[in-house]
């Protein structure tokens, strides 16, 4: 297993279209041997960047605008992924990629279990895709704990069941592993611990499903700011915008199929299935 997110992310280039990761994925959220859906999303990040030309000098860099796709199938975690990368469109202003992950299976076939379709822009000091929406006015992040931390905190202060943070940390340990995660106290996902405690009552019960929010800030523990160079095991250097688009792909995919759920205090019990189909992740910065 990866010691690290870094670890988690790296390839092996077996030809000039296909890669392969060189860690094994891990699961969470799901009893079965099925990889989140999150470790699948940040080793195609990495794939659709090494895809992507040596720009000349003086030329604008390709930054990562947008990627959509769909789940194929579960990634399993007892073997390697495959990834296949298709050249859509090369121009000066776009590079698009079709990103496709698949497994070996037992019998030899191969089986996918990812599409997803990328598109970089090419870098300007002005562009009407640079926006965003006002944040939610919410606790800064320096006055939060590490979520773990809280959980234990309100155990001993009577306020959690012991049972609640004991099945939390179990399920969603892989958040631990990579991230430093912070939630404010008075977001509903933080009160029900993602909706493991599903008799508590939230700050947002009063609210229609529609109009409740949650927010959470999450930052890898290993520095990922300078990336990761090449590896004598053939492992692909990694670039810091690279890593960063992974882990936010990565971090992103958390809890967003139960959602509806840990809001109407309900948890993964409850539904016959519950993962997802399709996902869009844009960005609307540079940074």
């Amino acid at each position: 297993m990866s010691s690290n997110f870094l670890e988690l992310i790296r390839l092996k280039r077996l030809s000039p279209t296909t890669f392969e990761t060189l860690a094994l994925t891990e699961r969470m959220g799901n009893q079965l041997p099925i990889a989140y859906g999150g470790c699948a999303l940040a080793v195609a990040v990495q794939a659709a960047y090494h895809s992507l030309p040596v720009m000349a000098p003086g030329a604008p860099k390709m930054v990562f605008y947008s990627m959509v796709g769909h789940y194929l199938g579960p990634t399993a975690t007892d073997r390697h992924i495959k990834i296949l990368v298709e050249d859509v469109r090369s121009t000066r202003t776009f590079a698009t990629r079709r990103v496709v992950l698949s497994q070996t299976q037992n019998d030899g076939s191969e089986r996918s279990t990812l599409a997803v379709t990328f598109d970089f822009i090419a870098s300007s000091p002005t562009s009407v895709l640079r926006f965003h929406i006002p944040a939610p006015s919410i606790v800064h992040h320096s006055e939060t704990p590490i979520y773990f931390d809280a959980l234990d905190e309100r155990v001993a202060a009577k306020t959690m069941e012991p049972w609640v943070a004991s099945t939390y940390k179990r399920v969603f340990g892989l958040y631990s592993k990579f991230f430093d995660l912070k939630m404010p106290d008075n977001e509903p996902l933080s009160q029900n611990a993602w909706g493991v405690d599903k008799e508590i009552v939230t700050s947002q019960d009063h609210l229609p499903l529609t109009e409740k929010r949650t927010a959470h800030w999450f930052r890898s523990k290993v520095n990922i700011s300078k990336g990761s160079p090449a590896g004598s095991d053939g492992a692909l250097p990694i670039s810091p915008e690279s890593a960063s688009a992974s882990l936010l792909a990565f971090g992103m995919d958390g809890a967003l199929s139960f959602v509806p759920l840990s809001f109407s205090h309900l948890f993964l019990e409850d539904a016959g299935a519950c993962s997802t189909l399709d996902f869009a992740l844009r960005f609307h910065t540079e940074e």
